[in-house]
């Protein structure tokens, strides 16, 4: 047993984020960044995503156009609907091939958990054009439970998506891991669910290195590449 591993205590299941934890880096990709379709700054984008998101990562909004037209809205109301048809194509096709190209390591760990006995389960926050890919992508089969926040009427942080998997798991908090590499106040909600949390910063470090230091406060332990929890 790894170090990390050790200095965890005896575990029964393992929570995992999605995107940008068992998500690599987006290689150089045909397709163009959904911001860009749009007209819009990335990091003003990034930032809607990231706090004016409810209905979509709650699954109130299941179109794909809805989904991307109100969030366009929120940057300029006047972008013709043509360009967020156009945004709505190429976003799919964005997280088909980001979905489809999941790092072999990652597919690796978590079998060789399974392999140790430990149960997995996935809890993403995702609207439903973002998670449609992951039916057939190479992690599809490797979970015990999972829980995307669409499906589910509920989004990270919030106690109840925790809880949710943790009961299918059929495991108590204290029982458990969650790793992730911090997004949507996710450390947070993991640890006041009981919770031990791990951040996976692999990703974050190349994209956003001003991010990790902010989620530390949340995080008991921090790794670079989940190789290290074996």
């Amino acid at each position: 047993m790894g170090e990390l591993r050790a200095r965890l205590g005896p575990r029964k299941a393992f929570l995992f984020d999605l995107f940008h934890t068992l998500t690599g880096l987006e290689p150089p990709s045909a397709y163009p960044s959904t911001a860009d379709v749009l007209g819009i700054d990335r990091a003003r984008w990034n930032r809607i995503l990231e706090e004016s998101s409810p209905e979509r990562l709650c699954g109130l909004v299941r179109d794909p156009f809805r989904i991307v037209r109100a969030l366009a809205d929120q940057a300029d109301p006047a972008i013709p609907d043509e360009v967020v048809r156009r945004a709505v194509e190429i976003r799919t096709a964005r997280f088909r091939e980001e979905l489809r190209d999941i790092p072999p390591s990652s597919v690796a760990v978590l079998r060789r958990l399974r392999a140790d006995g430990l149960r997995l389960g996935l809890v993403s926050n995702a609207d439903a054009l973002e998670a449609a890919p992951f039916p057939g992508c190479p992690l599809d089969g490797l979970f015990d439970v999972v829980t995307f926040s669409c499906d589910v009427g509920c989004a990270k942080p919030a106690r109840r998506i925790y809880e949710l998997t943790l009961d299918a798991l059929g495991v108590r908090p204290e029982e458990a891991v969650f790793v992730g590499d911090g997004g949507s106040q996710e450390l947070r909600g993991a640890r006041e669910v009981g919770l031990a949390t791990v951040m996976m910063t692999g990703v974050v470090r190349e994209l956003w290195p001003e991010l990790p230091a902010a989620r530390r406060p949340w995080t008991d332990h921090e790794i670079v590449s989940l190789d290290e929890l074996l």
